[in-house]
């Protein structure tokens, strides 16, 4: 099939670095358990490179109000919060890249509506724990996403995991890669939600850029070049997969990887082929997407999803239209 979205396309995987991103988690300012100064030290220990403190509908910014300065640190702090005081809990969602804060009880709509006049991004977050906690009756339909995703450019995608296993939603994301496939791609996201220093460095965003700059680093996100690592066990030596290469061409997409024990490639929620390649030509139970998942004895991680046209002509693989960014592990 005609290979039309490819989020990798644009790196270098000579060159580029695998930046480790946590882009949700809290301090004291909101409900964390600890000050922005002693979660900004964890997650430098936990090897982060990239940072977003999203206190609940809070800016905890600037860092050096905390005494912490970012680029001393030599990390890349993002502004951001978590959207939390939606009326009747409708989602949370970690706002990105700006200092938007609303009012008790304002909607999703009007929400998305102001990052996106603001330039910012947004990642839904944490899928099925309005259910889980009993905060609607049941589990939003995919229907609900996909009305979000196809009116707003600025929603990014959603966590598809959450810290150590909590929430693993790859059918959701499977139904609305499905249903919006290729026209509208859904970004996977992974993130700690951290509350505490023991919650950290359990699943994480490794970005793929030339540089670690907010310019470069946003429009990666944006592009959806970057993958998510769920670490079993954050605590042990044997490390989670990591991802040396990918190669695509007309005929077929291969990964490299280190660590792992099995590569799944998935479309319409179904394995379709096993191994470190995919003929995009001959597997005919390819639909209009494939992601893959490559999973070690300490971890799994996620790739973006390729899109594929129903139209069979010559193979134009194209990368998203965003501004490029142009790895190797920090």
């Amino acid at each position: 099939m005609p290979l039309t979205i490819d989020p990798y396309s644009a790196v270098n995987w000579e060159t580029f670095h695998q930046y480790k991103a946590s882009l949700h988690g809290h301090t004291d300012e909101s409900d964390g358990t600890k000050t922005p100064a002693q979660m900004i030290d964890a997650w430098i220990a936990a090897g982060y490179d990239i940072v977003a403190i999203t206190d609940h509908d809070h800016v905890t910014w600037p860092w050096t109000d905390f005494d912490r300065d970012p680029e001393e640190l030599g990390l890349l702090a993002i502004q951001g919060q978590e959207m939390s005081n939606v009326e009747a809990h409708r989602h949370h969602t970690a706002s990105l890249f700006n200092s938007w804060v609303g009012t008790t009880g304002y909607t999703l709509e009007t929400a998305y509506a102001a990052i996106q006049a603001v330039n910012g991004v947004a990642v839904m977050a944490h899928p099925g724990n309005r259910y889980a906690r009993g905060w609607v009756d049941d589990p939003y339909p995919p229907s609900f996403y996909a009305n979000f995703f196809s009116t707003y450019s600025c929603l990014l995608g959603f966590d598809i995991c959450v810290r150590d296993g909590l929430f693993i939603v790859t059918d959701l994301w499977d139904a609305l890669l499905e249903q919006l496939m290729p026209s509208r791609p859904v970004w996977g996201f992974g993130m700690d939600d951290s509350h505490e220093l023991t919650s950290i460095g359990f699943t994480y965003v490794v970005v793929l850029s030339d540089e670690l700059s907010t310019a470069k680093i946003k429009s990666a996100l944006q592009a959806g070049q970057h993958y998510v690592c769920y670490d079993h066990d954050a605590s042990v030596l044997t490390p989670p997969p990591i991802i040396t290469e990918i190669s695509v061409n007309t005929t077929k997409i291969e990964i490299t990887a280190t660590n792992y024990a099995e590569i799944r490639w998935i479309s319409n929620g179904k394995i379709i082929e096993l191994g470190e390649s995919l003929s995009i030509v001959e597997n005919t139970k390819l639909k209009k997407y494939v992601r893959a998942e490559i999973e070690g004895e300490n971890g799994i991680i996620y790739t973006n999803p390729w899109g594929f046209d129903s139209v069979h002509h010559a193979p134009r693989p194209r990368p998203i239209d965003i501004p490029s960014a142009n790895p190797t592990m920090r």
